[in-house]
């Protein structure tokens, strides 16, 4: 980094020579989808996937961030997080953004899109219908919810 830098080196030099996917996607996706906000998260999406990006890892991580999100719901549990005290308390505060409910459902529609993803004709679609999913959470009462599942 160093020698495509100089000698300073930030965050984001780091991120883009290393072609890192930066947590602030994460972190701004799971914004959008609590607020209902579908164009911004496919716009996300399509950022993400215009810098190079699989979508499957993208949906790999977004897991992976929800459930740091829920984990971060206990402060007795924040220290299972594997990052800086500055991170952690950027999870800290989006996790109280997020109810419970809200990170469970999104686990379980977060697994199968995983899950389904390399069997998919068309994976972008797969994702996006993914992260809708996340969007309409929100506006879905959990019994309703339940019905559709039965």
């Amino acid at each position: 980094i160093v020698s495509l830098c100089g000698k300073s080196v930030r965050y984001k030099d780091v991120i883009e020579n290393l072609n890192i996917l930066d947590y602030e996607y994460y972190f701004r996706c799971v914004d959008a989808t609590l607020s209902g906000d579908v164009s911004s998260v496919l716009m996300n999406f399509n950022e993400i996937l215009e810098k190079g990006f699989d979508g499957h890892n993208f949906v790999a991580g977004l897991n992976s961030h929800l459930r740091d999100l829920l984990v971060s719901k206990d402060e007795a549990t924040l220290k299972l997080l594997e990052a800086t005290a500055s991170v952690r308390q950027k999870y800290l505060d989006q996790s109280r953004k997020c109810p419970v409910d809200f990170l469970y459902r999104a686990l379980e529609a977060g697994s199968n899109a995983d899950i389904s993803y390399k069997n998919s004709k068309n994976p972008r679609l797969h994702a996006e219908l993914f992260l809708i999913r996340l969007c309409r959470i929100t506006a879905e009462p959990p019994e309703e919810a339940e019905k559709k599942k039965a």
